[in-house]
């Protein structure tokens, strides 16, 4: 699996970098954060979560276990969706809110995602719009709408391709 070897590769590198407190922080939401930039992006892209797998265990400097299926799981999650339009609505957000056409989960392993917003915006809305939304996003965003951690935001067009990403924090 090409996405887990590009993040064990990189795990290793920041153990061999960073000693056993690099190897923390990345276990730690590191190698997460870090996937959204790692390369080869189309490798990545594949299963997010094998190469986020793979960092951790090379962060962990322990020997490379292959996960035998694609770990990244996509939930799709409307209930979240009518809830951020219910919250927009009372806080200044409804215009923003309704290019959100879809909400997505993307588990990354265990107790680890990403929350993906699906939008009316193009490529060219990518700069102020999507960062308005993303904004109001976060801010309604309480972090407990899943099992785990929800480490990053992550806005798309319709067709897919990432227009920002940011922290959930």
């Amino acid at each position: 699996m090409a996405a887990f070897e590009a993040g064990y590769t990189a795990g290793k590198r920041l153990y061999d970098e960073g000693g056993k407190g690099g190897a923390v922080r990345e276990v730690n939401g590191g190698c997460v954060r870090r996937s959204l930039t790692a390369k080869p992006s189309a490798v990545v892209a594949r299963d997010r979560g094998a190469w986020v797998l793979g960092c951790k265990q090379g962060a962990g400097n322990s020997a490379p276990r292959p996960p035998s299926t694609p770990v990244t799981r996509r939930e799709n999650a409307p209930d979240l969706r009518g809830r951020f339009r219910d919250w927009a609505t009372g806080n200044g957000a409804t215009d923003t809110a309704r290019h959100v056409e879809r909400v997505t989960l993307v588990h990354l392993g265990r107790g680890e995602y990403d929350v993906e917003l699906s939008t009316t915006y193009s490529t060219a809305d990518a700069t102020g719009a999507a960062r308005r939304l993303a904004d109001a996003f976060a801010a309604w965003w309480d972090g407990d709408d899943g099992d785990g951690v929800a480490w990053n935001l992550i806005i798309t067009d319709a067709g897919g391709h990432r227009l920002i990403d940011r922290q959930l924090d």
